[in-house]
């Protein structure tokens, strides 16, 4: 597994990782049962919070916590807590958007080589343009293509199928 980090971050051995700065990791981590009840959780907190600093503060503490466990960018943790899934600063990547099943199973360099942010914008961004479609039948036919390619692009991030089930429900 390769990352890219894009921010200052300090990794859990305790080495400070700078801009754009790529992380090796032969080991894949295993599926945790306990993953879904901890992002359930915390989902749950974040509802409680209102607009406290203070409750903010100890919530964001926590998520940091369980985005180590469960393997989860921090960044990708707050979208899915919030109602809106939109990010001014993320562009849409055509390439990304558009790539077909059949491709997609011979992408996950180009898939392994951007954020975990980056890529579930680019899969909510393709999501949206399915909405816009007419044709019940067409848009039936996209959202399952679109799924497929969703936990095809999960599992290239090593997520299991539960931090997958996890990020695709808030994404539709």
């Amino acid at each position: 597994m390769c990352r890219v980090i894009l921010e200052v971050v300090i990794s859990p051995n305790r080495r400070i990782l700078q801009n754009a700065e790529i992380i090796e990791s032969p080991v894949v981590r295993g599926a945790n049962p306990d993953t879904i009840i901890y992002l359930r959780r915390l989902h749950q907190e974040y509802s409680l919070i209102n607009n406290s600093g203070e409750k903010k503060r100890i919530w964001s503490a926590h998520a940091r916590s369980v985005s180590l466990r469960c393997n989860v960018e921090l960044r990708v943790l707050c979208m899915l807590m919030r109602e809106s899934h939109y990010d001014r600063t993320i562009p849409e990547d055509e390439v990304i958007i558009q790539l077909s099943f059949c491709v997609l199973l011979h992408s996950s360099r180009t898939i392994r080589r951007h954020t975990q942010y980056y890529i579930i914008m680019q899969l909510v961004y393709g999501f949206r343009r399915i909405a816009m479609f007419d044709s019940e039948r067409i848009r039936e036919q996209l959202e399952m293509q679109w799924t497929m390619n969703v936990m095809t692009i999960l599992t290239y991030l090593n997520f299991d199928f539960h931090t997958s089930r996890f990020i695709l429900q808030p994404c539709q």
